[in-house]
């Protein structure tokens, strides 16, 4: 009986010694944390709705879980925002959001448009296109599109690129009668991205992505 005790003592020891790092990191850890959490909300969407779907590009992605900055239950969201996403990327994540059969579809896209509409390869009249057929396919779903309209960057002529892309999105919320959140009367100023605000003056820092959690809190309570 001693004998036995004595090597559950052992057993016991050598699990704590395992299993303590990984606790740490664990805790530490934002991403695996993210990950573990994605890993259980695709299990659970298998027997119930996620109730909130994001799709975009990278301030998407950064975004997580989303828990650190709206006020949701642990299975209520699900991101499938990717680094680099184009309006065309992003719609073609959308069959997968919408099998979650979410109450709401959250959108930020089209940054990296901005970018490539500067090189020649995209334009306002396209983007206008896709994001129309994008809000059609939200709405047949029975889910609610929830858009955020392009963010600022630092660089006051891609911002300038901006405008008219977001011209765009508000003709198209403005058609559908649906909600959208305009952050950049809150990031920026004159025009331009505040550092405060940024990482690199384009993706949202810690302080923009809680604003913008902020601005999606009180839109989902409207």
């Amino acid at each position: 009986m001693f004998r036995v005790k004595k090597i559950f003592r052992y057993l016991l020891v050598i699990y704590f010694i395992i299993s303590l790092p990984i606790t740490v990191v664990f805790i530490k850890n934002e991403y695996i944390r993210f990950i573990f959490h994605e890993v259980l909300v695709e299990w659970y969407s298998k027997i119930n709705n996620i109730d909130i779907v994001f799709i975009g590009d990278s301030n998407v992605a950064a975004g997580r879980s989303f828990s650190s900055y709206i006020d949701v239950g642990f299975f209520s969201t699900k991101n499938l925002g990717q680094n680099g996403n184009t309006l065309v990327q992003v719609k073609a994540t959308l069959n997968k959001a919408l099998s979650y059969n979410p109450q709401f579809v959250i959108v930020l896209a089209g940054t990296n448009d901005i970018f490539l509409s500067e090189n020649g390869y995209n334009n306002k009249d396209l983007f206008k296109d896709e994001y129309s057929k994008l809000i059609v396919e939200i709405l047949k779903g029975n889910s609610q599109p929830l858009i955020t309209l392009i963010p600022y960057t630092s660089n006051l002529q891609i911002n300038k690129h901006i405008d008219i892309f977001n011209s765009q999105i508000l003709n198209l919320v403005s058609e559908n009668d649906i909600a959208y959140i305009d952050l950049n009367k809150f990031i920026s100023s004159d025009g331009v991205l505040l550092k405060k605000y940024t990482t690199d003056g384009v993706h949202l820092n810690n302080k923009g992505l809680e604003l913008w959690g902020q601005e999606i809190q009180k839109a989902l309570k409207e």
